[in-house]
């Protein structure tokens, strides 16, 4: 019984569905007001989808998830956000050495 529900869910994320779900992850936006409960969400989105693609070999590295999770916020207008994507933008971290959890924490602590 899991090998079959295992082999469902590979074929629903591998291929084309793998590259939609990507396509999702990279176009997603965060346009709600910024609360806790909005911001858990949002993140949470970011973590499962990658967690399927990941299953399928197709997830996105550490600091690319980073960096789209990050850009998502872009249209944001509220200044906690502007506040805290501009001290990690600015920060001595070079983009490649950005990890998911870091970049999650320090919105987190933001809000």
């Amino acid at each position: 019984m899991y090998d079959k529900l295992q082999a469902a869910v590979i074929k629903q994320s591998s291929g084309s569905s793998a590259f939609g779900i990507q396509i999702t992850l990279i176009d997603n936006q965060f346009n709600d007001a910024l609360t806790m409960d909005n911001f858990e969400k949002h993140l949470t989105f970011y973590c499962s989808k990658n967690a399927t693609l990941n299953a399928v070999n197709a997830g996105f590295d550490n600091s690319f998830l980073a960096f789209i999770f990050l850009l998502s916020f872009h249209s944001n207008d509220d200044l906690i956000w502007l506040m805290a994507s501009t001290n990690i933008i600015t920060s001595d971290t070079s983009i490649n050495q950005w990890s998911f959890d870091q970049v999650a924490g320090k919105l987190h602590e933001a809000l």
